[in-house]
């Protein structure tokens, strides 16, 4: 089967992630995939080629004069690839291979955010939502991460007929609990006592992920876990980020947090940590908590998008944007936590493999296919 895989970017975000490990997969099951990138491909373009698989970009992030040329030039990609399937990874992505792909019936449409019409998005983000809400009238199918996300895009006018969800799936023959001799290594790194109670967040810095309320909750529960210590990891949490070096100082919890920025992998964070935070306002479903389980971590979520869903019994859950409510699950996290980490964790996580994604997608490819003949 011919596959095309369509994104912005492979930089390292939970949808792009995702995309690596899939085409990998479908790689090595024989199958001929291909990916295009809308923008300059970014840091995980090397792991796709050194695999063999073709990654092309079309540059649209360039000049107003020269997008008339890259989009032209995308048109034409898409057209002479002869694939079975195209499958595009949210919005931008859905909205130009449907319009550009002459049997629409193959597109196949990755939404990857809760709601087509947050106000968290740009408005050209938005408008291209509601291109996207028409092409999914069109297309082959529109694939959702979690129910929340299905309901919100279906209500605000998106196809229910050709609506359908693919869990999340991460690889966990690599996201593994640490070693006593991992977990050494890995708190050395960034000078984490042994007995520190060690809370990872990895995510990028943006609204939507809600770092603020983050750090408050943190600098509450700090004065009851004199002990606890707080990674940010992800694109834009890192020394240069003033408004979060200064909300640290003025919080007065500048020693007790590491600022460590974006790792090609969170393995070695989530090694150095025994609990991890998801602050965000809204998710559908995060890629980052699923490998948190995968490595034995105690889940603190706020009760967004398939969060409480993902971290199920084993999880501790907190409400949106409240620093409170945050602060009172990651204590009683820290209150329950110990290592070695309680297996049942990382079995939760185990729920959600990326053999279990591959084969829901492989499935939905053939029905798709097999639809478009008809």
């Amino acid at each position: 089967m011919k596959i095309v895989h369509v994104i912005p970017n492979l930089e390292l975000g939970g949808a792009e992630r995702l995309l690596v490990s899939l085409a990998l997969a479908q790689h090595e099951g024989h199958h001929d995939v291909e990916v295009f990138t809308l923008l300059a491909a970014g840091r995980q373009k090397s792991i796709l080629e050194a695999a063999g698989i073709s990654v092309r970009e079309f540059g649209l992030e360039i000049v107003l004069a020269h997008k008339l040329k890259a989009l032209f030039s995308l048109r034409s990609a898409l057209r002479a690839s002869e694939a079975d399937i195209v499958h595009a990874w949210m919005y931008h992505a859905g909205f130009l291979s449907s319009l550009f792909v002459r049997d629409k019936s193959r597109v196949i449409m990755a939404v990857h955010h809760t709601n087509p019409f947050d106000t968290g998005l740009s408005l050209p983000t938005r408008a291209i939502a509601g291109g996207c809400l028409i092409a999914s009238r069109v297309c082959g199918a529109v694939v959702y991460v979690a129910d929340a996300s299905k309901y919100a895009h279906e209500r605000a006018g998106f196809t229910r007929r050709k609506g359908t969800i693919v869990m999340v799936g991460a690889d966990n023959s690599k996201m593994e609990p640490a070693s006593k001799a991992a977990r050494a290594l890995a708190r050395d790194r960034w000078a984490l006592a042994r007995d520190a109670i060690v809370v990872a967040h990895v995510a990028r810095f943006h609204a939507d992920k809600d770092q603020e309320t983050l750090l408050k909750a943190f600098c509450l529960a700090v004065k009851q876990f004199p002990n606890m210590r707080l990674l940010l990891v992800g694109r834009g949490l890192e020394q240069a980020n003033m408004e979060l070096v200064g909300l640290t100082k003025r919080l007065g919890i500048q020693n007790e947090v590491s600022l460590v920025g974006e790792l090609d992998s969170p393995l070695q964070a989530l090694h150095a940590s025994d609990i991890f935070c998801l602050s965000s306002r809204t998710e559908a479903f995060p890629v980052s908590l699923v490998e948190a389980l995968q490595c034995g971590l105690t889940p603190v979520v706020t009760d967004v998008g398939a969060c409480r869903a993902v971290a199920g019994k084993v999880g501790f859950i907190a409400p949106p944007m409240s620093a409170q409510g945050l602060s009172d699950a990651l204590c009683a996290a820290a209150a329950s936590t110990t290592w070695p980490t309680d297996p049942a964790i990382r079995s939760q996580g185990l729920q959600y493999g990326l053999s279990r994604m591959c084969d829901e997608y492989q499935t939905l490819y053939e029905a798709t296919l097999t639809a478009s003949h008809l």
